[in-house]
């Protein structure tokens, strides 16, 4: 029985190494993720104990516990998102995600972009993940340590090179490190929500309804000037529940992508609405009174605050070590992908010094990926003091990246290019499902933009306008012999492909 099992799991690996040859590619990357793994790293990287605790402060600044309907709206829309890229990962499981999707489906142009846009958003959030650890460990007390920005900048540093050091040594590793954090996650927030409620509960459970702020009251659900501070505080959610692509960055390193890739994105999304709503349930009835909270947050994040106030020494210190457990290891799996959207993008030539780039080590690892990435994030560290500008600018990159590859992809289908559909895919409910996504995707496109956050904008447009000046002065007949390449494989696919359904149609001779 126990050889049965090993010949199928061998020949699993061996036709998503073939599916993989289809593409032009060959096995580089280790193939050792199953599905358990596949969706941990994707909810390891939204990992609700990382974004809810470093932007909780931000949200009920704006719009207090009714900051909570965030995380609602947020995760209902994600939904979309995660089933509409779901489909697409199913066609192309190939390493680098949403820059193979717009490469393929698309053309090499397209993928360029998107790539770069996916890359600065995948740099841009794994430090500010790393950034918001050592506000942590800083803001904690432990072992003398205070928070000033040199503190936080060289913890966050150390982070970064231990986390190097572990995706060096490869994806087994990390992979079983995703799977445990998993666990640490969920233990972590029923026994953050069971602990506050017992301990902490200041306020009835209808406080999720108040709009009062450390400013004042901004009139109820209903008014105009809720709504408007209700916009920027979407970003709170925004950035937590997001970047399950992750799933897909990994397809050459998960076994049967084409079923697990999809599914590791919708049950991430999934998994961490119902968790991170204990988490933000138990925090938002345990605030303390609102005109304390501004001077709260000048030493201490709001939620480190609640959680070593309400818990004491001994508890609070137990949960403030779950949750930086549960943050290093969203870093480590957000440095991860990271690091594949390099090697993917290398692997086709598109970055500078590409030919070294996208080596990969006898670990199955691609290790100059890693240690070139690492020391561009080391770079932003030295800005990420203002992490909600470093958060926001994350943000709009993965949402406007989702929203030119769904662009992309509803194009293809209704134009015919993108016909054979993956084994996961939403039928004739992909078309309606992909418009409310990219209606969504445009939306926070913009919010992410809109004051107090307009430098967001400036940067990223900066940012784009020298990737622009690239593109023309390097890129663009690179490019085009790619698409031209890419034009004449997808039309030999399609002849087989028509060749084949001949041979159906007429079917056997007699």
């Amino acid at each position: 029985m126990a050889e049965d099992l090993s010949k199928t799991h061998v020949s699993q690996k061996q036709k998503d190494a073939e599916h993989l040859a289809q593409f032009g590619y060959k096995q580089e990357l280790l193939r050792e993720m199953g599905g358990f793994s596949n969706f941990a790293i994707s909810f390891s990287i939204i990992s609700i104990l990382t974004g809810l605790i470093s932007m909780f402060g931000y949200g009920i600044s704006l719009v207090g516990g009714a900051a909570y309907w965030t995380w609602v709206v947020v995760a209902f829309f994600q939904l979309f998102n995660a089933m509409a890229m779901g489909e697409i990962a199913s066609s192309f499981p190939l390493a680098g995600g949403i820059y193979q999707w717009a490469r393929h489906l698309g053309n090499a142009h397209w993928g360029w972009w998107v790539g770069w846009i996916n890359l600065m958003a995948w740099w841009a959030v794994t430090v500010a993940i790393d950034f918001s650890l050592g506000t942590l460990l800083a803001g904690s007390g432990w072992f003398g340590l205070q928070m000033t920005t040199p503190t936080i900048v060289t913890i966050t540093l150390i982070i970064m090179t231990i986390h190097m050091v572990m995706n060096i040594f490869g994806i087994k590793l990390v992979a079983w490190f995703n799977d445990f954090s998993v666990w640490v996650h969920m233990i972590g927030t029923i026994m953050l929500l069971t602990l506050l409620l017992w301990w902490g509960k200041a306020h009835p459970f209808s406080y999720i309804l108040s709009t009062t702020t450390p400013t004042g009251d901004i009139g109820g659900l209903a008014s105009p000037g809720f709504w408007v501070a209700f916009l920027p505080a979407i970003l709170m959610s925004a950035w937590t529940l997001t970047a399950f692509d992750a799933s897909a960055d990994v397809s050459e390193e998960t076994e049967d992508p084409q079923h697990h890739v999809p599914w590791g994105m919708v049950i991430a999304v999934v998994a961490s609405f119902i968790f991170g709503s204990f988490v933000l349930f138990g925090l938002i009835l345990a605030l303390p009174e609102m005109d304390q909270i501004p001077k709260i947050m000048e030493t201490t994040s709001l939620a480190t605050y609640i959680i070593q106030k309400v818990m004491g020494s001994t508890w609070g210190l137990i949960m403030l070590a779950i949750i930086a457990l549960a943050q290093f290891a969203c870093g480590l799996s957000s440095m991860t992908v990271y690091q594949r959207v390099i090697f993917s993008l290398a692997r086709d030539g598109n970055l500078p010094f590409s030919s070294r780039l996208k080596a990969v080590n006898k670990n199955g690892a691609p290790y100059m990926a890693t240690i070139v990435g690492t020391i561009c994030m080391a770079v932003l560290t030295i800005w990420a003091s203002v992490l909600s500008t470093v958060t926001s600018i994350a943000t709009l990159g993965f949402y406007f990246g989702y929203f030119i590859v769904i662009i992309i992809a509803v194009r293809a289908k209704l134009k015919g290019k993108w016909t054979e559909l993956g084994p996961w895919n939403l039928g004739k409910h992909g078309i309606w499902i992909a418009v409310v996504a990219i209606l969504w995707n445009l939306y926070i496109s913009i919010a992410v933009v809109l004051p107090p956050n307009f430098i967001t904008f400036k940067i990223f447009a900066g940012i784009m306008v020298a990737l622009t000046i690239y593109y023309f002065t390097y890129m663009r007949g690179k490019l085009q012999l790619q698409h031209e390449l890419l034009s004449a494989d997808e039309l030999e696919k399609l002849e087989r492909a028509a060749k084949l359904a001949a041979g159906k149609t007429r079917g056997p001779s007699a």
